[in-house]
């Protein structure tokens, strides 16, 4: 018999026993104990494996007794286990020791929270909530790097839209002091990408990316380089020019092609027109083992903020013309699942895969998804068939392909037949046709005619205005002619007059010289009257000084 059994019935205590020990025992003896199953409310329990301590919890509600020795720890999981339990199919908010955050976060979602979830599991969790946001081909929730970034704009574009940059890499191939000198740009775009997040690299050549420290162990869903150029050492056209280009996108390519996640794309955005289409884009791609998807139109409106730059030289910060130019959209070639899974065939190159029916023997009236080169069991194609429909049974297949033999039959029938009504309603309608001409011809004859009879109407009217016309110029000319012979007459009888006129002009201007002769012919009389007194005069004078002496003398 145990301690506690003699105590109970008769009150006494072990002797060799200390009084705390002794009081506490009698103490918990004298509470009503409690049993659930196995287990009494007077048993001392350690219970291992426990999860969401919901064992304990469901005994404490039953038996009301507390463990007193659990740690603080074990008593806040009880706490928190005495709050309302929400389940999820199999699974309670009181779970612990969950390995897969994907369940976690299904079981948060119906009301609970893992409260030693790490930080970076929270951010993910944060993130998968978000809504997606897409700008053209590329969405936030794509992990993206930009190969040879000049100005960053176009980073800044995809960042900006999305409203988080924490899934994009941009790089460029110059460090960062000299990014800022060559564009007046390049600060803002930066700082403004370093604010949301954006992981920046500099002196990444496009060449041996796959190797640099911080992209090597990174896979992503979309590569993109804009524009591709090795730097302005000639004409376009020269062959040794195109030749740089060209090694410069190939490498590009090949390092690309080992950066990509599953369904990943590499995106050459570049200018389609000459000289720029001998740098076959596409065969360098075939060459790195990279297959065209898909070929779209750039436009630079499409992109916000975006401004293209030249990179090289005293202009580097200057745009340059686009013209046209489109997106190249490369994925990982394979002659396996994965062109399936993207839709393509094993056509050389791969072509998007089309729905079609097959009506042959074997599989009549069943879908399958094959090269759209597909016309038929005899046309030529790549073979490249994954049905859709499950195949039938040999009756429900003989049976299957007899109906559509008739059909066919019936439908060649109903097409003969309606070849043969369209024929007739043809001739029909040239008939109606012809009569409809006829009718109009004899409209057109009549309606001639009376404008025949309306023009020689018109005709004799304008005969009769003209003879009316005639003989009014003629009473004209003879009122003019009238005038003209009164206009003579008074013309010569002035002009008449102006000859007398002048005649006696003429005659009075003789008269005048005649009276200017004689005036001057008087003059000289005069003058020479006066030269005759002066000589009188003077001897005159001399004549009475000498009788004046003579007379004194005497």
């Amino acid at each position: 018999m145990s301690l506690r059994e003699e105590e109970n019935p008769v009150g006494a205590s072990c002797p060799n026993q200390s009084n705390s020990r002794s009081k506490r025992r009698r103490r918990r003896s004298v509470k009503k104990v409690k049993a659930v199953k196995h287990y009494s409310s007077d048993h001392q329990k350690l219970l291992v494996g426990e999860g969401g301590l919901t064992s304990l919890r469901e005994e404490e509600n039953s038996v009301g007794a507390s463990c007193p020795n659990q740690p603080n720890s074990s008593k806040r999981r009880m706490r928190r286990s005495g709050k309302k339990v929400k389940w999820l199919k199999h699974y309670s908010s009181n779970l612990a020791g969950e390995g897969n955050l994907t369940s976690l976060s299904e079981e948060e979602s119906s009301g609970a929270k893992c409260p030693n979830q790490p930080n970076s599991v929270r951010r993910r969790r944060i993130r998968s909530e978000k809504k997606v946001k897409w700008l053209k081909h590329y969405s936030s929730d794509h992990r993206i790097l930009l190969v040879g970034e000049g100005d960053f704009s176009f980073s800044r574009s995809l960042a900006m839209t999305f409203g988080d940059a924490s899934n994009i890499v941009a790089t460029s191939l110059d460090s960062c002091d000299v990014v800022i000198k060559k564009y007046k740009g390049a600060k803002t775009n930066l700082e403004n990408l370093h604010s949301l997040g954006a992981q920046l690299l500099h002196e990444v050549d496009a060449l041996q990316m796959k190797l640099h420290r911080d992209l090597q162990m990174q896979k992503f869903d979309r590569i993109i380089f804009n524009f591709p150029h090795a730097g302005f050492l000639g004409l376009e056209d020269d062959q040794r020019v195109i030749k740089m280009h060209r090694n410069l996108v190939c490498g590009f390519l090949k390092n690309a092609s080992g950066m990509l996640r599953p369904k990943g794309e590499v995106h050459v955005t570049h200018k389609t027109s000459d000289p720029f289409q001998s740098w076959n884009i596409e065969e360098l791609a075939t060459q790195n083992s990279l297959i065209l998807l898909e070929l779209m139109e750039f436009k630079l409106e499409d992109y916000p903020g975006y401004s293209n730059k030249r990179g090289d030289g005293k202009r580097s910060d200057a745009s340059f013309p686009l013209g046209e130019c489109s997106t190249y959209k490369f994925v990982l070639f394979s002659k396996g699942n994965p062109i399936k899974e993207d839709g393509l065939c094993n056509c050389d190159p791969p072509l998007r895969r089309v729905e079609h029916i097959s009506w042959s023997k074997n599989n009549p009236n069943r879908r399958f998804m094959g090269c759209p080169k597909y016309k038929g069991p005899d046309s030529e194609h790549c073979k490249s068939i994954d049905w859709i429909d499950p195949s039938l049974s040999g009756r429900y297949k003989k049976a299957m392909y007899e109906i559509r033999r008739e059909r066919d039959e019936k439908e060649k029938l109903i097409e003969s037949l309606t070849h043969q009504r369209k024929e007739k309603e043809v001739a029909i309608a040239a008939l109606v046709i012809e009569k409809i001409q006829k009718e109009k011809l004899t409209e057109s004859l009549t309606h001639q005619r009376k404008e025949k009879d309306v023009a020689n109407a018109a005709l004799a009217m304008e005969k009769i205005q003209k003879e009316k016309l005639t003989e009014a110029l003629k009473s004209q000319s003879k009122e003019m002619d009238s005038y003209k012979e009164k206009l003579m007459e008074s013309q010569t009888r002035r002009r008449n007059e102006k000859e007398a006129g002048i005649e006696a002009l003429r005659k009075e201007k003789i008269q005048k010289e005649k009276l200017m002769e004689s005036v001057k012919s008087l003059n000289k009389e005069i003058d020479a009257y006066k030269i005759w007194m002066n000589k009188l005069y003077k001897r005159c004078l001399m004549i009475f000084v000498v009788l004046v002496v003579s007379y004194w003398c005497s």
